[in-house]
């Protein structure tokens, strides 16, 4: 059942199958405390952008299902690929700590669904989790590797 639809997104309202991607990556280990009921499930068709560089970031998103590419605009409006994203990667943990706007662009080269935590939720919850934290870490440290 779809709920809500934007220029790059459709939100799913599926708890079915939200409970069903927490679950398979067990979302509730990285958390000290459940968000389940935070969190919402969205949809990226192919092309769509999941982010945009030096836009606001409204979601938190952790990649479900799909693959994306991460890239940034160079000052001659050339593009520089930074890395491809697959299940399960995050996006928006730098801009969840630097409170900053999306240091680059992501986008969707297959269908996405993304499981996304609304960046205001993620700032109140999620900065002070040393659980989640460690988790972040790690998946940077994975991102330069």
């Amino acid at each position: 059942m779809l709920t809500e639809k934007s220029d790059s997104m459709i939100r799913i309202d599926d708890s079915a199958l939200l409970k069903k991607y927490y679950e398979k990556y067990e979302l509730e280990k990285i958390f000290t405390e459940d968000l389940f009921d935070q969190i919402v499930l969205m949809k990226y068709r192919r092309q769509e952008n999941l982010c945009e560089e030096q836009e606001v970031m409204h979601y938190m998103m952790f990649i479900v299902e799909g693959r994306i590419k991460v890239f940034r605009t160079l000052a001659n409006g050339k593009s520089l690929l930074l890395n491809f994203y697959e299940p399960l990667s995050i996006i928006g943990e730098v801009e969840l700590i630097k409170e900053s706007t999306a240091s680059c662009t992501g986008q969707a080269l297959t269908t996405c669904f993304v499981l996304g935590i609304p960046m205001e939720v993620a700032q109140q919850r999620l900065k002070g989790d040393a659980k989640f934290l460690s988790y972040a870490c790690k998946s940077l440290a994975d991102k330069l590797h």
